[in-house]
């Protein structure tokens, strides 16, 4: 949940792998409901919406419960853990310069950095892969 930003790449590729597989399993679970095909009424095409809409309802809604947006607020943290996090994020927070003007200039520089351009290309290489 609250990584520091060293240990993020491995939790970003998990994820992508785990669409890449979702991909592959969603076409079987399609499949399968496909068999639904005039059960109540329903064409198979509805079943895959209310099948699915559902599990995103109730998936979501339990995120939204039990997920925290940052350690301050996680109920499910003991006090020790809670000062664990919050201590490991101050450490690796570092520099963010908030409190910098934004001028044009260093939007220009932004810009033309080639790390972010870099960044973006790499990331598009697994979604075209993953989604294509």
């Amino acid at each position: 949940m609250w990584y520091k930003r060293h240990e993020t790449q491995a939790r970003f590729t998990f994820w992508f792998n785990a669409v890449c597989i979702a991909g592959a399993f969603g076409g079987l679970l399609a499949t399968g409901i496909g068999h639904l095909d005039g059960k109540r009424g329903y064409h198979a095409w509805r079943w895959i919406f209310i099948i699915e809409g559902v599990a995103t309802c109730v998936i979501s809604g339990l995120a939204f419960i039990f997920v925290s947006d940052f350690p301050e607020d996680s109920k499910w943290l003991t006090k020790n853990e809670r000062e664990f996090v919050i201590q490991r994020m101050i450490e690796d927070q570092g520099t963010s310069k908030i409190e910098e003007k934004i001028t044009l200039r260093g939007i220009i520089k932004t810009l033309t950095d080639v790390r972010p351009i870099l960044a973006g290309l790499m990331y598009l290489g697994p979604t075209l892969s993953g989604y294509g």
